[in-house]
């Protein structure tokens, strides 16, 4: 609970900056995370391939 008061606070001058600054961090995250996955299944796949070869 302390937690998410303290994150609530965190946020709240991010709040302030406006909607536009939020849309800009969403898609870096968004970007980031499909970057995150790509690596993982690439590496995934690399992985198999020494496994079955």
């Amino acid at each position: 609970m302390t937690f998410m008061v303290t994150l609530y606070f965190y946020c709240l001058p991010i709040l302030a900056l406006g909607e536009e600054f939020w849309s800009r961090i969403i898609e870096f995250l968004v970007a980031y995370y499909i970057c995150g996955l790509l690596m993982i299944v690439g590496v995934g796949l690399k992985v198999k391939r020494l496994v079955s070869g």
